[in-house]
């Protein structure tokens, strides 16, 4: 009970200061637009033609590739509350464990919507499949190697 109460009230203390801190969300946002317009343009409508197939495997492999190292943009948001963690950690205010589920699920949704920007723009820019079923397979398999790799990156450290 205790442990759920305590994470409620970090996860209300997460989003408070996300909201307080629009350009910081603001900033991620830019940093995986722009990572997807330049690499999109690198691979930029690519012909539907068996001498653009390793073209296309090569975005398939880049996109995973950039998605397994972007959580560490992220990682300022946990250096950045390090002092406030530690006083309360050594305060036995809460569990370790309640402050990182708050942390992730504050952070989640913008995270979300941050690899689905990246993947269907990438995506669109690069000229894969128009077909609606493949461009939402692209998007949920791209969130999931994202929550992958943010677990693996942010939670094994």
């Amino acid at each position: 009970m205790h442990t759920a109460l305590s994470c409620r009230t970090l996860l209300w203390r997460e989003f408070l200061s996300i909201t307080r801190n629009p350009a910081d969300v603001a900033g991620r946002c830019l940093i995986f637009c722009w990572l997807a317009i330049f690499v999109g343009l690198i691979y930029y409508n690519l012909p539907n033609t068996v001498d653009s197939l390793r073209s296309r495997l090569n975005v398939l492999f880049v996109e995973p590739v950039i998605l397994l190292l972007l959580p560490y943009v992220y990682m300022s948001l946990y250096t950045a509350d390090k002092q406030y963690y530690i006083a309360d950690s050594s305060a036995k205010l809460y569990h370790p464990s309640a402050y990182y589920i708050a942390k992730q699920m504050a952070v989640m949704p913008f995270a979300i919507l941050n690899v689905l920007l990246f993947s269907f723009t990438l995506y669109g820019l690069a000229g894969l499949r128009h077909n609606g079923a493949a461009v939402g397979m692209n998007g949920l398999m791209s969130v999931l190697i994202y929550l992958i790799a943010a677990q693996v990156g942010l939670g094994g450290g």
